[in-house]
């Protein structure tokens, strides 16, 4: 979402005063202990996995794309905080003048197209997994290779849009073209892609010799998933309204995008 430039161009324009001293709302705070209490999670995860993975035999491919995938996370996180650190995560008639600046907007389209890798690296992460586990199973393996080529399309279409839209090249104010199809499209594709991803294992973990404690155990690991599908459809729910009935508020609308994206 375009946030700087409707700020600039849009919210400002409306002439809303500003919230009075101590009473300006900012979201910075939930930004700072989401990435507080998720990324040393997040990381404790990953090097368990790593460790068990290199004892217990060798790396393998999605074990190389976990440990990007959170790398670009962390990237993305901390943009999204240097941003709401300099005060683009309020409303916008509470945005300081200091903070619509051409670097500043350029940050904020560092997190935008991070989150679009880290999209695609998350997507890229499950299907090498399946993959790997589920390989001789000839629909499954079709399953993942239609699905990566089209979170790669879908995700690569939105970074170039971006990149060529919305970059300012030469303009002293940034100017961006209108996103908000690309906006829908891709999270709509994520939400659809979470649903599809998460449930392609259980008909073939029915289907496993194994007793029902260790099938209901493997269930309970893939329903975790459910936490994902919610947060990513929430997302959705953010972007909808702005994008087909506009917005007054952009810079709070795009970071709560951001938070739950």
């Amino acid at each position: 979402m375009n946030t700087l430039h409707h700020a600039t161009t849009g919210s400002l324009n409306n002439a809303r005063p500003a919230s009075p001293p101590g009473e300006v709302e900012s979201l910075e705070p939930i930004i700072l202990v989401t990435g507080a209490i998720l990324i040393p999670i997040t990381v404790v995860i990953v090097a368990v996995r790593i460790a068990t993975g290199r004892l217990i035999s060798k790396l393998h491919l999605d074990d190389y794309v976990c440990v990007l995938t959170l790398s670009l996370g962390i990237a993305q996180w901390a943009t999204m905080y240097r941003v709401a650190r300099l005060g683009v995560a309020k409303h916008s008639w509470d945005v300081p003048l200091a903070a619509i600046t051409r670097s500043v907007y350029q940050m904020w389209m560092a997190h935008a197209l991070l989150g679009m890798v880290s999209f695609f690296a998350t997507k890229a992460l499950i299907l090498t997994f399946y993959l790997r586990l589920f390989n001789t199973i000839r629909w499954v393996r079709w399953t993942c290779y239609i699905l990566l080529t089209l979170s790669l399309i879908i995700y690569g279409t939105i970074g170039i849009w971006y990149i060529a839209g919305c970059v300012p090249w030469s303009s002293q104010l940034p100017v961006c073209e209108n996103t908000g199809p690309l906006i829908l499209m891709g999270g709509t594709f994520t939400v659809a892609a979470d649903l599809l991803l998460f449930g392609l294992p259980f008909p073939i973990i029915w289907g496993l010799h194994l007793d029902k404690n260790k099938k209901r155990g493997l269930v309970v690991l893939f329903g975790f998933a459910i936490l994902i599908i919610a947060t990513s459809t929430v997302s959705l729910a953010y972007r909808i309204s702005p994008v087909l009935n506009g917005t007054e508020d952009p810079s709070w609308d795009g970071t709560r995008v951001s938070i739950t994206a």
